[in-house]
């Protein structure tokens, strides 16, 4: 049966915008699981390429969500994870080789990269630049959110207090353990408590948007310019696909940002 036949492909795309206040000059979202065509465990607005998906399903649910979006998803750029803090100016559709962060003064340029409980840090400087940050445990503990707001105000030469930061859905404390080995590495921000062990490991409950926040505030961002949308993606199972509550057998939210020609 082809993709565009089946019964999801005729359901509406779903996807995140910016909190109210998000400057117009600047495209920005994640999508949801909702309104595509991918089947099963990956069903239905999957957009990652590396999960075993069908590559006409993958088609089909970029061209929704950039029909949805009226943003050009297909000529993005794109970030190539490897959970580290490398941060690439890129002024080209195409994927990076390797980076956690995306970094453009490129107007019609898409920053795009595929989240499933990480957080996806969205900062802008309207009319300049624009990044796309992905924000796992081991960028936050290895300070990937100050290396991005440093690489943009770097890039353009502009106060850090000029930045609008959006920390878009994630998996949130209510959700999220770690060991205490892998805790103690997390700013104390991101630390909100530990379980006893009961003979196995001690674990943290771990904050991850709480840090981002701390961080940013931290990096010189102004509060009333950090905006964060508190959905946890492992809570919401019929909105998001999440890697921790489906034990790895689940797909990808695509996050995008960019700028507006003026």
């Amino acid at each position: 049966m082809a993709a565009e036949t089946t019964s999801a492909a005729r359901r509406p795309v779903r996807w995140i915008a910016p909190p109210t206040g998000w400057s117009r000059a600047i495209a920005a979202g994640i999508s949801t699981r909702q309104g595509g065509v991918s089947r099963q465990a990956l069903a239905e607005l999957n957009l990652g390429a590396r999960t075993g998906d069908h590559p006409e399903h993958l088609r089909v649910n970029l061209a929704r969500l950039a029909a949805a979006t009226g943003v050009p998803l297909a000529g993005s750029a794109r970030a190539r994870l490897e959970h580290g803090v490398r941060i690439c100016v890129v002024r080209e559709p195409g994927e990076t080789p390797t980076g956690d962060g995306l970094l453009t003064d490129r107007p019609e340029l898409p920053l795009t990269l595929t989240v499933a409980d990480c957080v996806p840090l969205f900062l802008a400087l309207s009319g300049r630049a624009v990044a796309l940050i992905h924000c796992g445990w081991r960028g936050v503990a290895g300070g990937i959110v100050a290396a991005g707001v440093q690489a943009i105000t770097a890039f353009t030469g502009t106060a850090a207090e000029e930045i609008d930061a959006w920390i878009g859905p994630s998996i949130g404390p209510c959700c999220h353990w770690l060991p205490a080995e892998d805790a103690a590495s997390l700013p104390a921000a991101a630390r909100l408590g530990e379980r006893p062990a009961d003979g196995l490991r001690a674990t943290w409950r771990i904050d991850l948007p709480g840090a981002a926040v701390a961080q940013l505030t931290a990096a010189g961002l102004t509060p009333e310019r950090i905006q964060a949308t508190r959905l946890c993606t492992a809570c919401h199972a019929k909105l998001f696909f999440s890697h921790r509550r489906d034990r790895g057998t689940t797909g990808r939210m695509l996050a995008w940002i960019m700028r507006r020609a003026p």
